[in-house]
This record gives structure tokens, sequence and C-alpha cells, in this order.
């Protein structure tokens, strides 16, 4: 389509174009209820599902395109009228020109949507040669023992009455020592996806006992001293190991489950390598 616009008016359609993006606005979505948004991105991974939600919305992203672009119009309606090769076409034919010329797509705002859904509780599990700790069991015994061995590597960052109070104060059986922490979504995707090597976890961490399997848990009342720096694989056999999952995504039953609330946790700014 050859046409020909000023300088200046192409300068100040770009202008516009460039402040006023032409995106999908995700503010107001009802994300209350988002575990299967969460487990459906962990399952599938993060750029899958954003191509499956474009598809989604494919016909949403035509109409807000198909409305900025008259918002365009009206607003350079005036200036439209003194360009002399626009006298000869229709309405539809000047948006489609706008629309090839200046690049006017709707872009999906993936960003937005994820910054959209809520904070999310976050646990980092810790797991050992020697299965999981069970109500039966004795903090006290100091070798070969699920107990012993899950607190030998944080004993400078917790006191020993505080993991005894945790473990006590609670009543269950395959329960795991996790870490738990809040964080947005898009941070605990990272999170996941690049803990590699090591983990840092800050002071004032909160941390307990969580059985997934029985949906039960200790309080989580305590909280870590100081920051610490620990290895993804930080014994000698490959179960001496960490893990971060969401709440949201264990299997079995899940904290905010057992409690009725997520409330209680707190953010934390928890970084790996």
């Amino acid at each position: 389509m050859e046409i020909k616009l000023s300088n200046e008016l192409t300068e100040k359609i770009k202008e516009y174009v460039e402040k006023n993006k032409c995106e999908m606005d995700w503010c107001g979505n009802d994300f209350y209820d988002c575990r299967d948004i969460i487990k459906s991105i962990g399952e599938k991974g993060l750029e899958t599902y954003q191509d499956e939600l474009q598809e989604m919305n494919d016909e949403s992203l035509w109409e807000i395109e198909t409305y900025y672009i008259n918002e365009l119009m009206e607003h350079f309606e005036d200036e439209f009228k003194e360009v002399k090769d626009f006298k000869e076409l229709d309405k539809q034919e000047i948006k489609e020109y706008l629309k090839e010329n200046f690049e006017i797509y709707c872009d999906l705002n993936f960003e937005g949507f994820l910054s959209n859904l809520p904070d999310i509780p976050v646990l980092i599990q810790i797991y050992s040669n020697y299965d999981c700790a069970n109500s039966t069991d004795d903090p006290d015994e100091t070798d070969e023992t699920y107990l012993s061995e899950v607190y030998k590597p944080f004993k400078d960052v917790i006191d020993k009455k505080d993991f005894d109070y945790e473990f006590h104060n609670g009543c269950y059986g395959g329960a795991l020592f996790v870490f738990v922490f809040k964080t947005d979504f898009k941070t605990y995707y990272d999170l996941k996806e690049n803990f590699k090597t090591e983990i840092t976890i800050p002071k004032n961490t909160q941390f307990g006992f969580h059985s997934s399997m029985n949906g039960a848990s200790s309080p989580f009342e305590k909280t870590t001293h100081k920051e610490i720096t620990i290895k993804k694989q930080y014994g000698n056999t490959e179960h001496d190991c960490i893990n971060i999952v969401s709440d949201i995504e264990q299997s079995g039953y899940s904290i905010g489950e057992v409690f009725g609330s997520t409330n209680f946790i707190n953010n934390q700014d928890v970084t790996v390598k």
C-alpha cells in the first residue's frame, strides 16, 4: 500500500504507539485460586504454558488490537483528514495500513499475567539418607537418624532448642524438615530452574516439619538466627540433598491445607546458584 505520511505525523504516531502499548491488561482478573495455573506451569514449563495461553486468548487479543487501532484513528482524526492518500481508502484499509506499518499487534503481556498471581508459599525440603521423621523419633539421638543428619548442616544457624521445639509440637509420620517462605511466582520459578549447586537461606527464615503424606505440620514459629549458604548435595550420599517446591505443588497435603491458611508464612529473599 503506497502511502506517504509526513515525517512529523509519522513520528507522532510512533510516539503514541510507544507510550500507549497495545497489550493485554491482566489487572482485575480473579487469580484467587491459582493452584491449577501454578501446577500447569510446573508440569508444562513456562514457554509451553505461555504458548497455550496465547492460543486461548487469540480472539481477545484481536479484539483489543482492533479497539486500539480505532482509538488511534480517533486520536489522529484531524491529521488523517489531511493525508491525501487516505481519502481514497476506506477505514478498514487505513487500519490495515497502520497495523502493518507501525507494527501494532496486541502483546499477551505474559509478565503482567505472572505478576498478578499472588505470592505463594515455597518449601525448601531437606532430604536425607535416613528417610524421614516420625513422632516417636528422639531428636537427641546423635548418629544415623534423620533428625540428627538434617540438623547437622544447620547447627550454626538454628538453636537446638528451637529445632526440638518444632519437632515436639507436631504429630506426624513421614515428615520432612523444611524451611518455608513466600515469594512471587516468577521468582519461585527462577529459583527452581536455576538451583544447581547452592542455596542461600536468609536470617529469620521459618522452619519446621511437614508431612504431606499425613497432612500434619509443626507450628513454624521458630526462625534461623543468621544466613546460611549450603550445597544442594550437602551430605555424603545422593539422598542427602535439598529440593525446592511450592506448597501448592506438593503431592498429598499442603501446609495451606493443614492450617487452612498460609498468612503466617513470611516473605524472604532466598537465592540460588
